[in-house]
């Protein structure tokens, strides 16, 4: 998202908001750019709704897995240990 502060019809500075994941944690960047000066200030801050929802998608990935690992194991053919000797 970005938002521009007008000077004389000018664009001064940028401010920027940008939600990503660092280190596996969803985070949310937001600060702003000078645009003569090309510096600027911005702060990381914890992302609770990209976060809820990323934990959301992962809890039903885990399910997904979890029922498709269960049906593999009820429906593979079972090792069968009271096979007769086989004589050579």
């Amino acid at each position: 998202m970005l938002q521009n502060k007008k000077k004389q019809d000018s664009i001064k500075t940028v401010n920027i908001k940008s939600s990503f994941i660092m280190n596996g944690v969803c985070v949310r960047w937001r600060g702003y750019v000078d645009v003569e000066r090309l510096d600027g200030v911005g702060a990381l801050e914890f992302d609770e709704e990209s976060a809820m929802r990323e934990d959301a998608l992962l809890r039903d990935q885990m399910e997904r897995y979890t029922q498709r690992l269960r049906e593999y194991e009820d429906n593979k053919p079972r090792y069968r240990l009271d096979r007769p000797e086989q004589e050579e």
